[in-house]
């Protein structure tokens, strides 16, 4: 199952197919690929793996024959993998934040990671899933970052590849202090010009400010309830590394993967959290429980 699928959480279908086609199931083999179907987790592998272990029943030398040669080190491409992906925000954080910013991301990570390493033999899906949907929660585009990514000169050279020339430049931008509301009181873009492009610099460097009590625009509610999801979502990384089953796995990706769902920017990001939150709570509670969910909630 380890050199077939890269990792050995197949091995019990594999098996089962094996004692399928030697006749040991009170079971056909059609029924028990509709129940593969039907339970939802992981349903391509599970199917691929049962007829590997059926072929295998039928014709082991032929499987033998493919299985033959050396096995590749599939948890060391994976876990480097992972590692790639991590490293790659994390050096994005630094200097989205500071060091301690990265660093806070990568320790964030390590209990999942080495959970999934532990019950699967590699940092997979689920480490990816999370490493993801954490750098999300840690990278969200606020007024800082806005200014840095305006003032670093990455915009000046989009600029200066797209048009040879342009008289007029203007920001569209709807910051908490100096924009205007509707009659619901949401934000609305206001119209900035050339002067606005002196200010990115100095808002820039003060992003040292995020996040304390001097931060003037952390005490807007899209900031604050950003704040409140990290923490719970940093706090759910270790819920779930403690709950972590070979079993569940694919249930831990799916709700490692909710942060994702909670896209937009004012109101709309507000209202994608309340949207998000009732399905994610359903599937952490099921996790934590050991209860088994055959209908994605995430689909719902």
């Amino acid at each position: 199952a380890t050199r077939l699928f890269g990792n050995a959480i197949a091995a019990n279908m594999f098996m089962l197919g094996m004692a399928s086609q030697k006749g040991a199931l009170p079971l056909s083999p059609q029924s028990v690929e509709e129940a593969i179907r039907l339970n939802g987790q992981a349903v391509e592998m599970n199917l691929a793996a049962f007829r590997w272990g059926r072929k295998a029943g039928h014709d082991p030398e032929a499987v033998e024959a493919i299985v033959s040669g050396p096995a590749p080190d599939a948890s060391a491409a994976a876990e480097e993998t992972v590692a790639d992906l991590i490293d790659r925000r994390a050096a994005f954080l630094r200097d989205y934040q500071n060091e301690a910013w990265a660093a806070k991301y990568r320790e964030s990570l390590r209990p999942l990671v080495e959970a999934e390493t532990r019950v699967a033999g590699q940092a997979g899906p689920a480490s990816t899933a999370a490493a993801r949907s954490l750098f999300k929660l840690m990278a969200t585009k606020d007024e800082y970052e806005v200014a840095r990514l305006y003032s670093d000169g990455s915009f000046k050279r989009q600029l200066a590849k797209q048009f040879e020339s342009f008289g007029k430049l203007e920001y569209h931008m709807a910051p908490p202090v100096l924009g205007r509301k509707d009659s619901r009181g949401h934000a609305v873009k206001t119209s900035f010009g050339r002067g606005m492009a002196a200010l990115f610099p100095v808002l820039a460097s003060l992003r040292f400010l995020r996040g304390t009590p001097l931060d003037v625009f952390g005490y807007s509610a899209e900031r604050r309830m950003e704040r409140d999801v990290l923490a719970e979502f940093i706090a759910e990384l270790g819920q779930m590394a403690g709950a972590m089953r070979a079993e569940n796995i694919d249930k831990i990706t799916e709700f490692l993967a909710y942060p994702m769902g909670i896209r937009g920017y004012g109101h709309v990001k507000i209202r994608n959290k309340e949207e998000t939150y009732p399905k994610k709570d359903a599937l952490r509670k099921a996790i934590l429980a050991g209860e088994s969910m055959p209908h994605s909630i995430a689909a719902e």
